[in-house]
């Protein structure tokens, strides 16, 4: 594996606290609530080493809070209780992929969705289900795509896609992913430096 897949990697899952490498959701820095990076990376997660759920998942920083089945209720309690809140769906869709239930994540990903379809994190989740858990590059690529279009200065979305083309073959078209998201995304992003070395 090359030195920026690695790192890459160690950040992929989505954007900003916790991130599940396994499936590359892991989450996003949009949120201000603790948990709504779950799917994403962050900067700390570079230095952290990922450790491994009862479910064979990697998960790295807060992954944990989303694990079990007591977890699991909590979570999805919360998003039956708030239908109309895209991070309550979100939460709940971490916390089903956590506990490996993929089919019911990308329902609770697809339901913030129609609550906020501008929501990057919910579509990059869903390309990391199909891209990391069921080695599906091609059915991940329109999910990234649709990551970056909701919102363009969104990193993981940009460095999602640039691999997904990348296991595909798609060279140049990885290449033209991240020369765009290095356009849109704010150089001040903690992981803007990560997504000028995803290929290399």
């Amino acid at each position: 594996m090359k030195r920026g897949t690695k790192a890459l990697l160690a950040l992929v899952m989505a954007g900003s606290a916790t991130l599940f490498v396994g499936c590359g959701t892991s989450t996003d820095t949009n949120s201000t609530s603790n948990t709504a990076n779950a799917n994403n990376a962050t900067s700390n997660s570079t230095t952290t080493k990922p450790s491994s759920s009862s479910t064979g998942k990697v998960m790295v920083i807060g992954g944990q809070q989303y694990e079990g089945s007591a977890n699991l209720k909590k979570y999805e309690s919360k998003a039956a209780a708030n239908p109309n809140n895209a991070e309550a769906q979100i939460d709940a869709g971490r916390s089903a992929h956590v506990n490996g239930d993929d089919k019911a994540a990308i329902s609770y990903y697809e339901k913030a969705i129609k609550i906020d379809p501008k929501n990057a994190q919910a579509y990059n989740n869903i390309g990391n289900i199909y891209f990391r858990d069921m080695n599906q590059p091609r059915s991940a690529v329109p999910y990234y795509q649709k990551a970056t279009q909701a919102d363009p200065t969104y990193v993981y979305g940009w460095w999602n896609l640039a691999l997904a083309e990348k296991a595909l073959g798609n060279n140049t078209a990885a290449q033209e992913a991240v020369k765009e998201g290095l356009q849109k995304v704010p150089k001040s992003d903690p992981n803007y430096k990560n997504l000028e070395n995803a290929l290399k």
